[in-house]
């Protein structure tokens, strides 16, 4: 019989029922999650509900996983994705007024622009 791969999906639903049943986390779960910035960041907020520095690298390359990681998790600035963040006009105004709380074009400007050439 061939063994099923543990996936950051099936990891990440074995470890919410986990959670539920017992109020534990499972850290054996926690690496095949940290592969997946959607499963990383949904691990962080609804079990962990805390940050979840393993996956911070993966969570860090997508700007609407890193911005929701920030806000929610964090609930401050998560500088190792600000690059990526501010590649993406959309999530990189909503970091920049939700998180860092910049209320000007320019101010969101200045920010942006260390980061873009």
């Amino acid at each position: 019989m061939a063994r099923t791969k543990l996936t950051p999906q099936i990891a990440h639903s074995l470890a919410v029922r986990l959670y539920a049943a017992s109020g534990e986390c499972d850290t054996r779960l926690e690496s095949a999650i940290a592969q997946d910035a959607v499963y990383a960041y949904r691990y962080a907020f609804s079990v962990l509900k805390s940050p979840f520095p393993e996956a911070e690298p993966v969570i860090a390359q997508n700007p609407e996983w890193a911005y929701r990681y920030a806000m929610n998790v964090l609930q401050g600035p998560f500088p190792e994705a600000e690059a990526v963040i501010a590649q993406n006009g959309y999530w990189a105004m909503r970091y920049a007024t939700a998180v860092l709380g910049l209320l000007t074009f320019d101010e969101i400007n200045r920010w942006k622009g260390k980061y873009l050439d």
